[in-house]
């Protein structure tokens, strides 16, 4: 055989070349990264909007803020403009002699004139006077300055104008609140989950309490008046980290599905339809799935609610595919990166392709991972799309947030005032990355709603010491924040969601507030209306 090495090459000689023949060099920073997975990575990226129709949509905005402005300018330019041709006019007619000749009485003035047709020349004279030169300069001067003046406060005032033509007309947010005191079923730190768990057509609300481990409800009566009821005694549930809804059992009523700290297994409780329910201790694999974030969806169509889980001391997701029997597959285990530190998890469809994807935040390697679904529950290897240094990546929600058709994301920074929406999403990349600055620090989980009623997603949030925050979205992947309650109402580790209480299309909020131990629906008035949808009666809560 061919090789590089002589006949006569020794032992020593081989190993020093490693016994390789050759060495083949490929670049491939993607591979490199998914096979190395370093903390970070990050780049530049240089988006170019050279679109026909972005091209008409820039010329159209340039011309409505060009119309308002020299609506305001053309007279005031014309008016200018008349007075300096005045001036000029005013300084041309102008005689100054330079030569005067004072005529008296007593003096007699005599000329002959002889063959004036033949012997006199006409010769010009020039002579200016030093005066008229210094004002004609100054004058122009003057002009000049006053025409650059002009140019900068047009070219201003265009892109004021062009700025403000594009902003959406926002509403005031303004919402009508309903305090529900539970303080006598229940005390301490609170989770809820919000469904139809009696099959009457309305919200209920379940809530468990930390402090005394029990599991309650809130039924929504026909006169509109809430039922505090006990689903399980004090003291007969294990400390629960988390609470979703589903229907694992594919009999059309809401399950219960809860976290346990410190524990590998969750608890299942399978409704009846009636607001009862029956408990089920579904195990969930190995240590390495202990579950910390948590979320129910159908990933493989087939009807049955499955899990999907974070450990953030292992840095893996796991799935569990839900089968007929109300048991679980075992799990599918899909690593975020060497102590990448996972702690939060959503569930959409980000490439459009009609499968269920999984994004993740990955708090210490700085970025959000995307887990592509293939629709029978298993997924391509881990995409990821970089934060930015020094962020804290804690709670994840999804939502198209620039009206592209593409679904985006945003990351809260815990215990900051930060909120990150990372949009333009491209083969399991986000290319485009922002940062918003909120009035308080977020101290919870972010949810996402249409609270202006403008059909653009708005993003809210509780924190110190502004109660709850929300930045309106304006469509375009701009935001302006504003604040709908004030801390007095909303203390520090309060919980927020958004729901439709009253059945009156507007997006409402949740609060539960373990302080002063109530759970608050503000029930959203959306003053603006821009979907011209009818108001219904609003439901009159007591």
């Amino acid at each position: 055989m061919t090789s590089r090495f002589s006949i006569n090459a020794t032992i020593g000689e081989l190993i020093d070349n490693l016994f390789i023949e050759k060495w083949s060099t490929e670049m491939n920073y993607s591979s490199y990264f998914h096979e190395c997975s370093p903390l970070y990575c990050s780049y530049t990226y240089i988006q170019k909007k050279s679109s026909f129709i972005y091209t008409i949509t820039i010329l159209l905005g340039l011309q409505g803020g060009l119309s308002i402005v020299l609506t305001w300018l053309c007279p005031k330019i014309v008016r200018i403009a008349s007075k300096v041709n005045d001036y000029r006019k005013k300084r041309t007619n102008s005689i100054h002699p330079i030569n005067s000749l004072e005529i008296t009485p007593n003096v007699t003035l005599s000329t002959t004139i002889h063959n004036p047709a033949c012997n006199s020349e006409s010769t010009p004279t020039h002579i200016i006077s030093q005066t008229n030169v210094t004002t004609s300069i100054r004058c122009s001067w003057k002009i000049l300055l006053g025409c650059l003046l002009l140019i900068s406060v047009i070219v201003v005032l265009t892109i004021f104008s062009f700025y403000v033509a594009r902003q959406a007309p926002l509403c005031k947010l303004n919402f009508r609140p309903i305090s529900i005191n539970i303080s006598a079923a229940a005390s301490g730190d609170l989770m809820f989950a919000v469904a139809d768990f009696n099959d009457d057509n309305r919200a209920d609300i379940a809530f468990f309490c930390y402090d005394d481990k029990s599991l309650n409800i809130l039924l929504i009566n026909s006169d509109e008046t809430f039922t505090v009821g006990n689903i399980f005694n004090k003291g007969s549930f294990p400390s629960k980290r988390q609470m979703e809804v589903g229907d694992f059992n594919n009999d059309n009523r809401v399950d219960l599905l809860f976290t346990i700290h410190d524990v590998n297994y969750v608890n299942i409780l399978f409704g009846n339809g009636n607001a009862t329910f029956r408990v089920r201790n579904i195990t969930l694999g190995t240590t390495k799935c202990m579950p910390d974030y948590i979320v129910a969806v159908d990933f493989n169509h087939d009807n049955y609610s499955d899990i999907a889980v974070i450990n953030t001391e292992n840095s893996n997701v796991c799935v569990f595919l839900g089968n007929v029997n109300e048991t679980f597959s075992s799990q599918l285990m899909f690593s975020t990166g060497y102590r990448s530190e996972p702690k939060s998890l959503t569930v959409s469809d980000f490439n459009s392709d009609g499968h269920i994807d999984i994004a993740v935040t990955n708090n210490r390697a700085l970025n959000v991972g995307i887990f592509l679904g293939f629709g029978n529950g298993t997924f391509e290897a881990q995409k990821r799309s970089f934060t930015f240094i020094g962020s804290n990546p804690s709670h994840i929600v999804s939502g198209d947030f620039d009206s592209d058709a593409r679904l985006d994301t945003a990351i809260s920074d815990h215990n900051s005032n930060i909120v990150i929406v990372l949009s333009k999403y491209i083969n399991g990349f986000f290319t485009v990355k922002k940062k918003f600055i909120m009035k308080s620090n977020v101290v919870a989980p972010i949810v996402v709603g249409d609270f202006n009623c403008d059909n653009h997603l708005d993003i809210a949030t509780t924190g110190e010491p502004y109660g709850i925050d929300v930045l309106l979205g304006y469509g375009e992947g701009y935001f302006e924040t504003q604040n709908i309650l004030f801390d007095k109402l909303v203390r520090y580790g309060a919980i927020i969601g958004v729901y439709d209480f009253n059945d009156d299309t507007y997006q409402d909020i949740i609060v539960a507030n373990p302080e002063s131990g109530s759970i608050d629906i503000l029930l959203n008035i959306c003053e603006c209306n821009v979907r011209r949808i009818p108001k219904r009666k609003m439901s009159n809560f007591s």
